[in-house]
């Protein structure tokens, strides 16, 4: 049976069979320009109970988290679907047992995943959250270390998040 082709740039009448060679093809076109991707690269480590916490008390307000990681530290500030509550976190770099921020950035995933990977750990476990491909986007990893060393990755989501502006409270 015959696949037919068509090249995009000449059409042709005759069919063509496809055909595998090891011989390079001449280019119809540029090929497309590789973006720089531009995520965050860090390296975060903190006991797993403490991340567990602090993403079951946001998860109860939003699904999908967008974190601002910079040098000072984890920040967060989203909206609930209803647009009636606002969450503002931030967790500054010292409370990290290690923090290192090549690249700052955004980066969003969802919490309830993260969560069943943090339902894995034991008390005493730390949790490092890892992103560290230079060049293109790759899952957020998250080593679970203590007793056992295991190592999950959290599918990194598209930022939908828009700048909220931190509100004013009077004491």
């Amino acid at each position: 049976m015959e696949n037919k082709l068509n090249d995009v740039s000449e059409p042709t009448t005759e069919p063509v069979t496809e055909t595998t060679t090891t011989e390079p093809q001449p280019a119809t076109s540029q090929p497309p320009t590789e973006k720089k991707a531009d995520f965050p690269i860090f390296r975060l480590k903190l006991k797993a109970k403490a991340l567990e916490a602090i993403f079951t008390a946001i998860a109860t307000i939003i699904d999908e988290a967008t974190f601002q990681i910079s040098a000072a530290g984890l920040n967060l500030k989203a909206m609930d679907p209803g647009r009636i509550v606002m969450v503002v976190f931030d967790y500054p770099k010292e409370a990290f047992e290690e923090f290192s921020v090549e690249r700052e950035g955004k980066i969003a995933f969802d919490l309830s995943g993260a969560l069943k990977v943090l339902k894995r750990a034991g008390k005493e476990d730390t949790v490092e959250l890892v992103l560290g491909n230079r060049e293109i986007l790759t899952p957020l990893e998250m080593w679970i270390r203590g007793k056992y060393e295991r190592v999950f990755n959290l599918p990194i989501l598209e930022s939908m998040e828009e700048e909220l502006p931190t509100p004013k409270l009077s004491h």
